[in-house]
C-alpha cells in the first residue's frame, strides 16, 4: 500500500520530539526484524492529533484535531491506514480489533493519543543534508571519532564536553 502510493499517512504514539511539515519520512516494513526493508523516502505535508478512545458502551471514538469523526470517516481512515482485508464498510471494526489487541490494556477501555503523519509520495524528498540530518550525521561522525580516539576539533564544543578532544597530548 505504501509502495502503490495508496497509503499515505500512518499513525503513531506521541513522542517526545513531533514531527515536523518539511521533515522526510522514512517509510519502513519489517522494522526491527533481519527483513526490515525501505519502502521510500517522503516529505511530511501534514501531522494532525488523533484520540482513540473506547467508550462506555464498547463503541469506539475517534477525534483528529478535535473533529469527532462519523461511522463514515472513521471507516475511510481505517481504510487509508491498511485495514482492507474486511472490505470498506468493515475497515474500522476491524482496525479496532487490532488497536484493541495491540495498545489496549486487560480489563480498561482503549485509549490512545498520538498523531497522524501525512506524506506525499509525489513530490521527492529532500536531499540528505537538511539541518536536523546534519546534526544527527555531525553526532554519529563524531562519536565514531571519539571510539577511534581521533581528535575531534569543533567550533563551539567546550572542553569537558564528553566529545571534545585535545589536538595535543596535555602537558607533563
Amino acid at each position: 500500500m505504501v509502495k502503490d502510493h495508496s497509503k499515505r499517512h500512518t499513525i503513531r504514539a506521541r513522542r517526545k520530539t513531533r514531527p515536523g511539515v518539511g521533515e522526510t519520512c522514512h517509510c519502513y516494513t519489517g522494522l526491527r526484524t533481519k527483513r526490515a526493508r525501505l519502502l521510500g523516502r517522503w516529505p511530511c505535508v501534514k501531522v494532525e492529533d488523533i484520540l482513540i478512545y473506547e467508550r462506555g458502551d464498547g463503541t469506539f471514538g475517534v477525534v483528529i484535531d478535535g473533529i469527532e469523526l462519523g461511522i463514515d470517516e472513521k471507516n475511510a481512515l481505517a481504510w487509508r491506514d491498511g485495514f482492507r482485508h474486511a472490505g470498506r464498510r468493515n475497515a474500522f471494526a476491524s482496525m479496532m480489533i487490532f488497536w484493541k489487541q495491540e495498545h489496549g490494556r486487560t480489563g480498561a477501555p482503549l485509549d490512545f493519543s498520538g498523531d497522524v503523519i501525512h506524506w506525499n509520495p509525489e513530490v521527492a524528498a529532500p536531499p540528505p543534508g537538511s539541518t536536523r540530518e546534519y546534526h544527527r550525521a555531525y553526532g554519529r561522525m563524531r562519536r565514531f571519532l571519539h571510539r577511534l580516539g581521533q581528535p575531534c576539533k569543533s567550533p563551539g564544543v567546550k572542553k569537558g564536553h564528553r566529545f571534545a578532544h585535545r589536538a595535543e597530548p596535555p602537558p607533563a
